[in-house]
């Protein structure tokens, strides 16, 4: 008999004394740390998150390529993501 699963996704920045934060589910499929805003969407490959700590990674080369694909599901550039924020 198949069960229920939940996904658990971590937030890779904050801790919470020696754990990482859980990030919070939305109906929307987006998992969203409470406290520092970093996004993550399973299932859509071509998603950026555009919080503050990726994009400071990101503008300082910290991040690789591979791990931010630049664009979401709507074809904007993080450049443009980051010009609507």
């Amino acid at each position: 008999m198949p069960t229920d699963t939940i996904l658990t996704i971590y937030c890779p920045y904050c801790m919470d004394q020696s754990e990482f934060i859980l990030l919070t589910a939305y109906k929307d499929g987006r998992f969203v740390c409470i406290h520092c805003a970093h996004t993550v969407r399973p299932g859509v490959v071509n998603y950026s998150c555009v919080c503050p700590t990726c994009v400071w990674l990101f503008q300082n080369g910290k991040l690789p390529s591979s791990y931010h694909s630049f664009s979401d599901a709507g074809g904007a550039s993080l450049k443009e993501k980051l010009l609507l924020n």
